[in-house]
């Protein structure tokens, strides 16, 4: 490395690099983020750093505890002004944009040493990757590759981990290529060592902290080792690999000290668990109370404990793969990406390690999410993996244009034929700057149940999203959330008691705080028995709790309502929506998971159409459903049911009354979702208007029916 290299003129063009992605990368960031809650885990998140709480499994402490600190600050700067999602998608967003700009400066570092060493002795066009505008140039179109992929732009606008997944991985890549810089260069022996132990300690410290973010750090183990082996710097090692001049060898007193930073590191964050269970904080997952509580949430026993939570082998997700890696790069990133790696393949033992880390991390990254069945975020769990093949095709791009006239024009050219077609595709996708369907979906499920009611809820979005409502925006504070398991745990009833008075919960019983199945059913019926006269209560699901064989249920839009009797009144008002887009469901979504599963309709679809809004469509479907169903049901039976029409008025229905109701609400599904089939429904829908005396109509979904079965 010559001096200009190694001396000022290298730092201002490391800053440089650094500036030009990361503002254009955090500005599309902050813009495109969601000013209010998102799907999947999002409410969670957003509840427990606003009461700086305790989320599920492990309970991601730096996440949680440095967004706390973050909202903390730029809340009390800013104020009221930016909503509270907004300054957590600019946290999360400031982890995405620090990946990318490190990921930058990684493969500037590498472009210049592979350009030193294959330039000695040449002249100056032939290398001058390594300098000017080139070596800046090259280095923004890897972080801008990164930043403007589709599932680190994803995770940097959305209350959720991820990006800082990818800024420690970046972090990593960073610092072994640091290690690797040194490696068989001139330097004295204990120049060289003291600043291996410096990098050594940095790297136990980036790895620590990566297990305190989320467990998929597991796999930066196996290939840290690798690295370290393969440069001969593990304590049982010779000081020279190969025949040549390595590393000084580091002693078991150095990895003595790299161990306890690393346990440290790891270890430390998560005492914010037991810490913040204590102050029994808003937003409270589980009481950690005990070694064993704390041992429990951290390991994600829960997660682990059913018969199909663990698979060897997913074919469905092996499939997936390639789909993933070609929506993140397109064809040409793609194909200059593996122009990339075949350049570093051949560097030998020095840079050429860093396509060796980054095949290990890769290998048993698909170990990890071929063995991790629960959920469908997996997805996000290969950025790892993105980061290292963000960093071949700038090496890539060297490649095509070194030796080349117009170099600037070349790699500018190569620059944007890579970054076009993800901007193109993914602003689509991501710019969910007035994107509300998920708060919004929260109020349909909240905003029409009477005060004092009881939402029995489960899942993820059914539950995080009304979570969010309550606990952060204030809304419908009035309605109490429970879970089937808040009967289950002692601690969780007591709290459940404190914190609503007015409701009669039962007392605490059970071994060691947890009851049996048997038990929480019993505690369940007991709840409902107990307060049904005073508080309506309702289902976020027909099962997600058993109900005694002495009540009924009765459809209330998607939820259910919980009576003592068949005949209570039917709310025509609360099967019917509102959203302010009435195009909410063709808003372009990427599919996010391909798998076979019934969905609450009852068929099993082959492939869910894979953007997180079907759940609002689902939910707006089976309210119609519901309707449908109820009333045909008592048509059928020669029964009357008691309506409350638009406008408050309160009648009985029956007869054709009822088939109308049923006919018209089933045509309502078809209004939400032209697409819509379902072979029952089509056949009911025959058969009301052959009642009704529309013999073209009946004859036009019977003949839908027929057609779809040949197919």
């Amino acid at each position: 490395m010559n001096k200009t290299e190694g001396g000022q003129s290298g730092k201002i063009r490391s800053l440089v690099t650094a500036v030009a992605i990361f503002l254009p990368v955090y500005g599309v960031y902050v813009w495109t983020s969601p000013a209010t809650v998102y799907w999947q885990d999002s409410g969670i998140f957003l509840a427990g750093i606003k009461a700086l709480g305790i989320v599920y499994p492990p309970g991601f402490p730096l996440y949680v505890g440095l967004g706390w600190v973050w909202t903390r600050v730029l809340g009390t700067i800013l104020g009221e002004s930016v909503p509270f999602a907004k300054l957590v998608g600019a946290f999360s967003g400031l982890w995405g944009a620090g990946a990318a700009v490190l990921v930058g400066l990684t493969a500037q570092k590498i472009i210049r040493g592979v350009r030193e060493n294959q330039g000695k002795g040449q002249d100056r066009s032939q290398r001058n990757v390594g300098d000017g505008v080139p070596a800046i140039l090259v280095p923004v179109v890897v972080g801008l590759t990164l930043g403007f992929s589709y599932s680190l732009w994803a995770q940097s606008i959305n209350a959720e981990v991820y990006s800082l997944i990818g800024f420690f991985t970046a972090f990593l890549f960073w610092g072994i290529v640091s290690v690797i810089s040194e490696y068989g260069t001139e330097k004295e022996v204990e120049t060289i060592e003291a600043s291996l132990k410096r990098r050594m300690l940095l790297l136990s410290l980036l790895l620590g902290l990566s297990f305190a973010n989320h467990p998929s750090a597991v796999v930066f183990l196996p290939a840290f080792f690798w690295f370290l082996g393969r440069l001969g710097l593990l304590p049982f090692q010779y000081q020279h690999v190969g025949g040549r001049r390595a590393y000084p060898s580091l002693g078991w007193r150095d990895w003595r000290r790299f161990l306890l930073v690393f346990v440290l590191a790891a270890v430390l964050p998560y005492l914010y668990l037991p810490i913040r269970s204590a102050a029994q904080p808003e937003y409270l997952w589980t009481n950690i109370d005990s070694l064993g509580s704390f041992v429990g949430h951290i390991s994600g026993k829960v997660y682990l404990a059913g018969r199909d939570s663990l698979k060897l082998f997913d074919a469905q997700k092996l499939t997936s793969f390639p789909r993933l890696f070609f929506q993140e790069f397109f064809v040409v990133g793609i194909i200059i990406g593996l122009v990339g790696w075949n350049r570093l393949r051949k560097q030998g033992e020095k840079y050429g390690l860093v396509l060796e880390f980054g095949a290990v991390v890769a290998g048993f990254l698909y170990l990890l999410v071929s063995v991790y069945e629960q959920g469908t975020e997996y997805n996000y769990w290969l950025i790892p993996f993105y980061v290292w093949f963000s960093i071949l095709i700038g090496l890539g791009i060297e490649r095509a244009v070194a030796g080349r006239k117009r170099q600037l024009w070349l790699a500018s050219f190569l620059g944007l034929a890579v970054l076009l077609p993800q901007m193109a595709v993914n602003w689509r996708l991501l710019n969910r700057h007035d994107y509300v369907l998920a708060r919004e979906f929260g109020e349909n499920l909240l905003g029409k149940l009477p005060s004092g009611s009881v939402l029995f809820t489960l899942g993820d979005q059914e539950s995080a999203i009304p979570l969010y409502l309550q606990q952060v925006e204030g809304f419908r504070k009035d309605v109490v959330l429970v879970w089937d398991n808040s009967f289950t745990f002692n601690w969780k009833r007591e709290r459940l008691a404190a914190e609503h008075p007015e409701l009669v919960v039962p007392r605490a019983i059970g071994k060691n705080g947890v009851l049996s199945d048997e038990e929480a059913v019993g505690a369940i019926d007991e709840f409902i028995a107990k307060n049904i006269g005073e508080h309506d209560i309702f289902l976020i699901t027909r099962n997600v709790i058993p109900v005694s064989e002495e009540l009924f249920l009765i459809p209330d839009g998607t939820l259910w309502k919980v009576v003592k009797e068949p005949k209570a009144v039917i709310d025509l008002d609360h099967f019917s929506y509102s959203y302010s887009d009435p195009k909410r469901y063709l808003r372009p979504e990427r599919a996010e998971h391909s798998m076979k599963r019934k969905n609450v309709l009852g068929d099993t679809i082959a492939l869910e159409r894979g953007g997180y809004s079907d759940q609002a469509r689902t939910f707006e479907l089976q309210a119609k459903k519901n309707l449908a169903e109820w009333c045909l049901g008592a048509e059928q039976e020669g029964k009357a049911i008691r309506v409350r029409e638009t406008g408050g008025a309160i009648e009985d229905w029956q007869g054709d009354k009822l088939a109308t109701c049923a006919l018209e609400a089933y045509e309502g599904m078809l209004a939400i979702d032209p697409s819509f089939y379902h072979r029952e429904i089509f056949l009911s829908l025959s058969n009301l208007y052959a009642r009704m005396g529309n013999e073209a109509k009946a004859m036009e979904y019977y003949n839908r029916v027929l057609l779809k079965s040949q197919q």
